[in-house]
């Protein structure tokens, strides 16, 4: 069993870490042994719910005393503990580990100097330099986001916040949000698509709060073990959670704080192997981001995310590393929502954590790579994230032409990742069958139409193909045909449509 000595002393951090360990007196996290098997489900929560109580009941550990209890991504406990009950809990053979509390400065900003918070009702909708970058906004109706942070402000205007899932485990402290910091989180994911404030990558998604640190900014990783619990029993495969939080693995004197926070890991792996999951900020200290918890994960559903300019350059405070970093997004001067229904502009990894989490929830099409950061100190540049958008086709060309002239038509391509090839059909009407132009492999094409009577509207079709996708796009015209007084086309008459 793991026991390390209780810390009761502040100390600053090292390597340039903003986070501080603060004194923490007498909690304690409770591992359990049986894990059951890292299983999320009722079962195995009422199993773990059961051991807990026994505990309780031969220890004689009261109600008051449990912090938090443990029963989906981890098993086990936090409680508050006299030296007497520590030394009881030392010798019981139920428990793996007892690991003290700790409390950190976690949150991850770089905050922008001369910025200051806005009143939502003065702003007109803004699409923020973030969100276009990666190809928003996207529309994210129907998806969720959970964000372990400060809270959300629960009435923001611009959020569509989850209200029944959202859950506060800081004490004395409900899931508003009286930082700042997990409301412009969240803004980036899902600001609503409407006429004011800041539109989101995932417009409209629904946001949970999950709130786990204090409106200063500091959490106890008893309380983040707990909302990733919260996340692990209520989420569905497919959602997004935002982990835009951190912590130094490791702080002279105290080697515990590395196994605390592989504890915390522990716990988004088995949630992320029930399909949810998880960005992450890669941290604010320009240091290697394998030197920051959670940031040095590298696990199946988790990403962790570096932060770049509008001009793609690495930005000057981002960690670095890849492995363990996947990707960069937007992280300088964005632009969000803030509390009380206000708007800022903040910069830092914090934020770039989101922009992914947004592409995760609604690019329909996956994500794909639009070339690398500029200046990435590791000499390994990190590749930008953005929608990876469907391939698309669509036909220019005339509605509308004489009997027996030429037509010239061009496709136009969006979202092609490589060469394309094109194949170009025609039709004289909806109940012929498609006639196969051989030789038209070009993004061009053109033919003489003739209208030999009732056949007023022709059909051009084109298909294309690139790096494994395929679209197709149809053309309607009017062919006006001259052998009568009356032309068959009632809808256009363009002055150089030859008389009859």
């Amino acid at each position: 069993m793991n026991i390390p000595p209780q810390s009761h002393n502040q100390i600053s951090t090292q390597n340039g870490s903003n986070s501080q360990l603060e004194k923490v007196i007498d909690r304690y996290i409770i591992i359990l042994k049986d894990q059951q098997n890292k299983i999320i489900s009722n079962e195995a929560a009422l199993r773990t719910e059961e051991i807990i109580q026994s505990i309780k009941k031969d220890l004689s550990i009261s109600e008051e005393q449990i912090i938090h209890q443990y029963k989906y991504a981890l098993k086990g406990f936090a409680v508050r503990l006299n030296s007497d009950k520590l030394e009881l809990l030392k010798k019981d053979d139920r428990i793996d580990k007892i690991i003290p509390d700790f409390k950190y400065k976690a949150i991850q900003i770089s905050s922008s100097s001369n910025s200051k918070p806005e009143q939502l009702y003065l702003q007109s909708q803004n699409t923020p330099w973030g969100v276009a970058r990666v190809g928003g906004p996207l529309d994210g109706t129907g998806k969720k986001a959970w964000i372990l942070d400060t809270g959300i402000d629960l009435d923001h205007p611009d959020l569509n916040v989850d209200i029944s899932n959202s859950a506060s485990f800081v004490a004395e402290l409900n899931a508003d949000d009286g930082n700042g910091h997990g409301t412009h989180v969240a803004g980036i994911i899902a600001a609503k698509n409407n006429s004011i404030g800041v539109v989101g990558v995932a417009s409209n998604a629904e946001v949970v709060s999950v709130k786990v640190c204090d409106d200063g900014g500091y959490c106890y990783t008893s309380d983040v073990k707990a909302g990733i619990d919260h996340i692990a029993s209520n989420a569905s495969s497919g959602d997004v959670a935002n982990i835009s939080l951190g912590w130094p693995v490791s702080v002279p004197g105290h080697p515990y704080i590395d196994l605390s926070l592989s504890i915390l890991e522990g716990a988004i792996e088995n949630a992320a192997d029930n399909g949810i999951l998880f960005t992450i900020a890669a941290g604010n200290e320009f240091q290697h981001s394998n030197n920051k918890s959670p940031a040095r994960m590298s696990y199946n559903n988790v990403y962790v995310v570096s932060a770049h300019d509008e001009y793609d350059t690495f930005a000057s405070f981002s960690n670095y590393g890849n492995p363990p970093i996947n990707f960069s997004n937007p992280g300088v001067d964005i632009y969000s929502l803030w509390k009380d229904g206000g708007l800022y502009t903040e910069s830092g990894t914090s934020m770039a954590a989101p922009h992914l989490a947004g592409l995760l929830l609604a690019s329909q099409n996956g994500i794909t790579v639009d070339g690398y950061v500029n200046n990435d100190p590791d000499s390994n540049p990190d590749p930008i994230a953005i929608a990876d958008k469907p391939l698309a086709v669509e036909i220019g060309g005339p509605g509308i032409i004489n009997d027996g002239d030429t037509a010239y038509f061009n496709a136009h391509i969006q979202h092609a990742e490589g060469p394309v090839s094109y194949q170009w059909y025609y039709r004289i009407s909806e109940n012929h069958s498609w006639i196969l132009e051989s030789g038209e492999n070009q993004s061009s094409y053109s033919r003489t139409f003739y209208n030999p009577g009732n056949y007023e509207t022709q059909y051009v079709k084109v298909e294309i193909q690139s790096n494994g996708e395929s679209a197709t796009d149809i053309h309607q015209i009017n062919v006006i045909s001259c052998d009568t007084n009356t032309p068959k086309s009632n809808d256009i008459t363009p002055s150089d449509i030859k008389p009859c």
